[in-house]
């Protein structure tokens, strides 16, 4: 069971829970274990903590009921992803639990695990995965998307938020408090989105 949180964008360079240690080849970290790892290629720094991502596996596992084999093919789909969009394999695999936790399959829990992670990318002052994933589920069950559409949502963000004095993680908080109100009242996602930017702008 080898374990690769993060695979640099710089390099082949691959850090592995199995590491060289006095004991030998065979000894590998507990699972409570917390660590961090500095990569030297110029100022690029990355750090790690192990006990994360055991929370967001265990926590997928609770939350799906897969086969031993559809999760041992989502990992390393997961931390090729996060290899891609420049993101951690804990916060990838956080963000597809908070989506499966909502009876979302594996397969579309990951798609809108990729939402999610390119959300917390592009909106500025979102530090946390679970924030970006909670304002596209409230903006989700509120105007009725499917799980095909979740990236729509995150695009109306983002082009609201680069043309508007409104960012776009301040659009999602907007949609997380009254999405289901403004749902309610009959007006679209698009109408909410123009009056949460004319209220803040």
């Amino acid at each position: 069971n080898t374990f690769v949180p993060f695979r640099s964008l710089l390099s082949d360079l691959i850090i592995e829970k199995s590491v060289e240690h006095p004991l030998g080849d065979a000894y590998e970290y507990p699972d409570n274990v917390q660590f961090q790892f500095q990569v030297d290629l110029g100022a690029f720094y990355a750090g790690v903590t192990y006990e994360v991502y055991v929370e967001g596996e265990t926590e997928l596992k609770k939350v799906t009921s897969e086969t031993d084999a559809v999760y041992d093919a989502f990992l390393p789909r997961a931390q090729e992803k996060a290899s891609k969009l420049g993101v951690t394999v804990a916060d990838t695999v956080t963000a597809a639990a908070d989506f499966a936790r909502l009876g979302h399959g594996i397969e579309d829990a990951s798609a809108l695990a990729d939402a999610a992670l390119v959300y917390k990318n592009v909106g500025d002052g979102i530090d946390d995965i679970s924030t970006a994933s909670q304002s596209i589920i409230s903006t989700m069950q509120a105007f009725g998307y499917e799980a095909d559409q979740a990236m729509l949502i995150v695009d109306k963000f983002n082009q609201v938020g680069n043309r508007y004095a409104v960012s776009s993680q301040g659009l999602g908080e907007i949609l997380v408090r009254s999405a289901a109100a403004m749902a309610s009242a009959n007006n679209t996602l698009d109408e909410t989105i123009a009056l949460g930017t004319a209220a803040n702008t």
